[in-house]
């Protein structure tokens, strides 16, 4: 199903710090997505994009700054597109981890996309509970939008 956008599948922190460490894992995932979904399918929500700044931000010497700041610069390389418009919060400092999980949400939302590929463990235990419906319904998600890791995708 074709987005406004042309987004199909958007992509969060933990698959931009793994394709940045050249994890075999998540650079063949996102290469799997690319082909079945073509070139330009992929983006990064807004929300993921402000992340991504302030890690960009830690110092020189610091892992995840310097991971972040690659990732950052490689997005073009990696055909994967920057998310449009404003997030959905843009206070999330303080915030439950459920609830930063919904602000990400709803930035996808606004993407058109139907899809999530993450390797973060909150997100994907979330989207493994009964309760996920009902955040996808907080967030204006239709109920067959589908998280999937990069294990998943090398499954199908």
């Amino acid at each position: 199903m074709a987005t406004a956008s042309g987004y199909k599948v958007a992509v969060d922190l933990s698959i931009l710090i793994g394709l940045a460490e050249e994890h075999r894992f998540t650079e063949e995932a996102v290469e799997r997505v690319r082909r079945s979904f073509g070139r330009g399918s992929l983006a990064v929500p807004h929300h993921v994009l402000a992340e991504l700044a302030h890690a960009s931000r830690r110092p020189e010497d610091d892992i995840l700054g310097r991971l972040a700041r690659s990732a950052d610069s490689s997005l073009e390389r990696w055909g994967i597109g920057r998310g449009f418009g404003k997030s959905a919060s843009a206070r999330t400092a303080g915030m439950l981890q459920r609830e930063l999980i919904e602000v990400l949400l709803a930035d996808i939302k606004s993407l058109g996309c139907r899809i999530l590929l993450t390797s973060d463990p909150d997100v994907l235990s979330l989207s493994a509970s009964p309760h996920f419906a009902a955040v996808l319904a907080k967030c204006g998600l239709p109920s067959n939008f589908v998280v999937v890791s990069p294990r998943d995708v090398h499954e199908m």
